[in-house]
């Protein structure tokens, strides 16, 4: 069904625009590439393991890149029937056709953050000393909710105030939901260097403003990295 819907997304999307790339979940190999030009990332079902578990966390997350960068999302959770789109055009995000924003939570006491849970021991254990550090400088509540996508949904509303993946997520988990967000007014970065965040690169932390994207980054950099970070397998 995965696949099915893939091709179906894709395929609506190359009768309209031939000239672009394409990057699916279902449809590209492990070493897929992305290049400069207009590309499209297709997740048909982000949250797999809730949607077997009838858990309504699920969504459809469609992005497009322009030089490597987040330009454009639209992500449909059709359990909860809300639909989010943005564009890093300065013309906002929406959620079910309303204008969303961050929080303007600043400080741990009061910021509420979602992270993911991978399964490989010695980056679950890097993952928790990362949790743990946070929650010792007193973090409100973390949330393990299991769809990248709808998180970074969740920090462009207000929902949460921060999200962060270290390890295993691919470009099409993170492409449209950080758009929207930084429709929204958000910030993402890379956990590990604190630059702009590489969609590649399998881990992204994103937040409502920089007081809470540099909570999550000095939380990573009080860890100490498990070897082959870069190359991380998939969650």
């Amino acid at each position: 069904v995965s696949t099915q819907s893939t091709w179906d997304i894709l395929n609506g999307l190359k009768a309209e625009f031939p000239d672009h790339s394409f990057i699916g979940e279902e449809t590209s190999d492990e070493n897929v590439e992305l290049g400069i030009g207009p590309t499209w990332m297709v997740d048909p079902l982000d949250g797999t393991t809730n949607f077997c578990h009838s858990f309504p966390y699920v969504s459809v997350s469609i992005g497009l890149t322009i030089n490597a960068k987040p330009i454009l999302g639209v992500i449909y959770a059709p359990i909860l029937d809300e639909l989010y789109y943005g564009v890093c055009d300065g013309r906002g995000s929406f959620r079910n056709g309303v204008p969303i924003h961050v929080s303007d939570v600043r400080v741990p006491e009061k910021a509420s953050i979602s992270t993911g849970m991978p399964k490989y021991r010695e980056y679950l254990n890097f993952q928790i000393g990362v949790v743990n550090t946070l929650l010792s400088n007193k973090l409100s509540s973390l949330r393990v909710l299991g769809s990248c996508a709808l998180d970074l949904c969740g920090v462009a509303c207000g929902r949460l105030d921060g999200a962060f993946e270290i390890t295993g997520i691919r470009c099409w988990d993170v492409c449209a939901g950080a758009a929207i967000l930084l429709g929204a007014g958000g910030v993402i970065a890379d956990p590990l260097s604190g630059k702009d965040v590489e969609l590649m690169s399998k881990r992204m932390v994103a937040a409502c403003n920089n007081d809470i994207l540099k909570l999550v980054i000095d939380a990573v950099h009080n860890r100490t990295l498990p070897e082959n970070t870069g190359t991380i397998p998939d969650r």
